[in-house]
């Protein structure tokens, strides 16, 4: 008996359905990666916490240090005198979390020490089940807890002129002002003051227009949140560009990977989802770390947005 073969009509029509089905299920396999994404991201934000209160219950309440600890610095005023100076801290519980004494002028173009990043830093041993580095190699230990699952690695620095990707080592940060901070000196929540937003998403924390917190001028409302310890920092501006480091501060910016946000650590240990008012076009006071505030050990508030590079500068406040 013989068969009748497709028309070419039917052949159309077959295909334009399974092309309509595929535009149906990409969005939603899309969506669905994204999701386990920023999963898995949490979970690394909240492992990378957590091995940071490791460290501290071993080392007297302290966390970790950061990477400009272990230069030699001298402040100097607008006329060019030397107003104060400081040697190296030398002091291994002082090193930095991700590169440890590897650092070399404190900070800016770190490729040629990208190698040692992160098995030589302090909380290595944390994260990888007390393993320790003993070369270039992580000694039994994995990269994957200190890397976003949604970037692509690209060539060290590149986020700087091209499209944003993850240096291959790291994607998180942690707040540089609590290099060292004793965790009975840091205070349980801080505010996120709020400017420009053009995303207009929300976060699932309190907002509120109180001005007893606004301190800055530019500021109207904001967020009581947990206070923030650890980051998924925005790879445009510093993190895989001019400044390979693990620190956050000044105009660095938190990611806007995971649902329009990203996720951060608390130094109650908790993972924190936040939308921090992603600026597009750099304008200092209005984004990064300077739109978060906390009350200071002096009672007196201040931006989460320095960093000294001094061990437990946070105690002077």
């Amino acid at each position: 008996m013989s068969r009748r073969a497709f028309s070419l009509v039917e052949m159309i029509v077959v295909m334009g359905i399974l092309i309509v089905l595929v535009s149906i299920l990409m969005p939603v396999v899309s969506s669905a990666r994204d999701a386990a994404n920023g999963t898995l991201c949490e979970s690394h934000i909240r492992t990378l916490t957590q091995a940071f209160l490791a460290f501290a219950a071993e080392h007297d309440g302290h966390l970790p240090g950061a990477i400009r600890n272990n230069v030699a610095w001298t402040w100097t005023n607008a006329s060019g005198a030397i107003i104060d100076s400081r040697p190296p801290d030398t002091a291994p519980d002082h090193a930095d979390w991700l590169f440890g004494v590897f650092t070399g002028n404190g900070g800016g173009d770190m490729t040629n020490l990208l190698p040692f990043a992160p098995q030589y830093g302090t909380i290595w041993k944390y994260v990888n089940n007390n393993s320790n580095a003993v070369s270039n190699l992580p000694d039994g230990g994995s990269f994957a807890t200190y890397r976003c699952p949604s970037l692509t690695v690209t060539s060290p620095g590149s986020s700087n002129t091209g499209a944003p990707g993850s240096n291959g080592r790291f994607d998180y940060a942690a707040f540089a002002i609590f290099n060292g901070a004793s965790l009975k000196d840091i205070p349980a929540t801080t505010i996120m003051h709020y400017v420009v937003d053009p995303d207009g998403k929300a976060n699932q924390f309190f907002i509120s227009p109180n001005p007893t917190w606004a301190a800055k001028q530019w500021a109207t409302v904001y967020a009581v949140m947990p206070t923030p310890l650890i980051c998924q920092e925005d790879p445009k501006f510093a993190i895989n560009s001019t400044n390979m480091e693990g620190e956050h501060c000044e105009e660095d910016q938190m990611a806007h990977l995971h649902r329009g946000g990203c996720f951060y650590g608390s130094i109650d240990g908790s993972a924190n989802w936040v939308n921090e008012p992603n600026q597009i076009i750099k304008q200092y006071w209005f984004e990064g770390t300077h739109v978060w505030e906390a009350v200071e050990p002096s009672g007196n508030t201040c931006s989460l947005d320095f960093d000294k590079g001094i061990w437990n500068y946070w105690a002077l406040q």
